[in-house]
């Protein structure tokens, strides 16, 4: 059968307990929920409340559903780590043939993107690599990729093919008693998901209670996400730019009970969006975040921007320019941005009252600018 991954990602008594918190607000605020969804009338908090109790009966058995998770999460770090390890390799690849595009995408970049977000392709792919690299060991060495990052290649493959196969031999065994709880622990997500969606858009002009049904990062440890919070005192437009490997999407919540749906092209996208009054909103984007290669929100009053701490090594041009940047936020995206060890990117931080970055800050950007990255800063 095949296999249902659960939307929540955190342990079950804290999914219990989100939702009871959300259910409460909901009792609450039920007239106005309802006369905006009239499905939310009874029987539905009765429903939710059934749904949350079995939930918490599931909480003694938590320890199977989520060593299937670990084991899940084990498997992403080793095909990042793999990810890592092409980014160098092609790097190199560059410099030991000159650029020479058509024998680097014989050396693999024609093939990365149909791997890339496969752990058993992805396997195969460093094999090759790894193949490719001993048969040009001599141009690779001249160019400074050493026998030790050679057999790194070899070393990353054989660490994801083990952790996908005893990932797979996991699911064979224990699939069969853990599935069905899955699609109801996800059914109990989706509908406190749901009654947060409706809250927000009801409450959008009463900070206070918008912000009860805000699912916020350590209640809501699902998806990478990019997280931003935007100064509009005065208003002003947001101007979002993306590129993204085609037929991916991303989801943009504004904060303001408004979003849009974005699908990649491959192309320069754009988006703007206006807030109808002052306030500090939190903008959150979802969906196939690891997919884009482009991010940018120029001029849009942005004071604080959180990147996914892994899985992102597409990104290789972020303009935040004319912004509001505190250091500390500038320190952490440099930080993120050097801890997924890519090559050959841009970003641009300089203009309005964006921060000049310091310390640990200034030490990542020296290490990006090592790995040939353009970065400007105030």
């Amino acid at each position: 059968m095949n296999s249902i991954n659960l939307l929540y990602k955190g342990a079950i008594s804290d999914l219990v307990v989100l939702n009871q918190e959300k259910l409460s607000y909901f009792t609450e605020d039920k007239a106005q929920l309802v006369a905006y969804d009239a499905t939310l009338n009874d029987p539905f908090a009765d429903n939710w409340q059934t749904e949350i109790n079995q939930a918490a009966k599931l909480a003694q058995d938590e320890v199977i559903i989520e060593s299937q998770v670990s084991l899940k999460q084990k498997e992403l770090e080793k095909l990042q780590q793999c990810r890592a390890a092409y980014q160098q390799y092609i790097y190199f690849a560059g410099l030991a043939f000159a650029n020479n595009a058509i024998m680097i995408d014989e050396l693999g970049k024609k093939d990365y993107h149909n791997c890339r977000q496969s752990e058993s392709k992805m396997v195969t792919f460093m094999e090759t690599l790894y193949i490719n690299a001993v048969k040009y060991q001599s141009e690779f060495n001249n160019a400074g990729y050493t026998m030790d990052m050679i057999n790194n290649l070899e070393l990353k493959s054989n660490e994801l093919k083990d952790i996908v196969s005893r990932y797979k031999a996991y699911k064979n065994t224990r699939g069969v008693l853990t599935q069905d709880r899955i699609v109801q622990l996800n059914h109990l997500y989706n509908t406190m998901n749901r009654v947060c969606t409706v809250g927000k858009q009801v409450f959008v002009n009463d900070p206070a209670r918008y912000h009860r049904y805000v699912i916020y990062d350590n209640q809501h440890p699902t998806a990478s996400k990019i997280a931003l919070v935007t100064n509009q005192t005065p208003l002003k437009p947001i101007n979002m730019q993306v590129i993204g490997d085609a037929g991916n999407n991303i989801i943009v919540d504004f904060g303001d009970g408004m979003g849009n749906k974005i699908i990649f092209n491959n192309q320069l996208q754009t988006e703007t969006h206006n807030y109808s009054k002052p306030w500090n909103y939190d903008i959150n984007i979802t969906g196939n975040v690891d997919t884009l290669v482009k991010f940018g929100m120029p001029s849009s009053g942005i004071n604080t921007i959180t990147l996914p701490a892994s899985g992102n090594e597409e990104l290789i041009e972020i303009s935040l320019q004319d912004n509001e940047l505190t250091a500390a936020s500038i320190n952490a995206l440099l930080q993120t941005i050097d801890s997924y060890g890519t090559y050959n990117g841009t970003i641009h931080l300089t203009g309005g009252s964006n921060a000049a970055p310091t310390g640990d800050g200034i030490t990542a950007l020296q290490k990006l600018k090592e790995r040939m990255w353009t970065v400007e800063t105030n």
